[in-house]
């Protein structure tokens, strides 16, 4: 059985496509109308933060795999906070409208029901150098 992404971004999966193979195949969906399939990992990168009801998709997923890994941005700092202008600047690259610390992403999934087994930091500075250097 392949690999399957979804994402509702035809730009994302123009992109994604690129890694096409026959392991691993993209499909422009909403993962919330895909049907009642079951998988044995799902991954939510960069997802939540866009959503108007993040929480009752956070519900119709848990029964759809018995793992799953999140990748959510922090947004809220001290930083974002101080800095005039400096969510809205994100609202509009990233069209994030919802804006997390490590603390309130944990706490969404735990009220959601999710147990969390482990949590970390991306290292997302030293990704960007990397990109910049093209060290991929």
């Amino acid at each position: 059985m392949p690999l399957l992404g979804y994402d509702v971004s035809p730009q994302a999966i123009d992109l994604a496509q690129t890694r096409a193979s026959d392991t691993i195949r993209f499909e422009i969906a909403n993962f919330e109308q895909a049907g009642d399939k079951f998988f044995d990992l799902i991954l939510v990168l960069d997802v939540i933060e866009h959503l108007p009801d993040y929480f009752s998709f956070l519900q119709m997923l848990k029964a759809r795999s018995r793992y799953k890994i999140f990748h959510i941005p922090l947004d809220l700092s001290v930083q974002t906070i101080f800095r005039k202008n400096a969510l809205l600047k994100r609202r509009d690259m990233y069209e994030h409208i919802h804006y997390f610390t490590k603390e309130t992403a944990l706490r969404t999934l735990a009220d959601s029901g999710y147990e969390v087994l482990d949590s970390f930091y991306t290292p997302r500075s030293s990704t960007l150098a990397c990109r910049r250097a093209k060290c991929f």
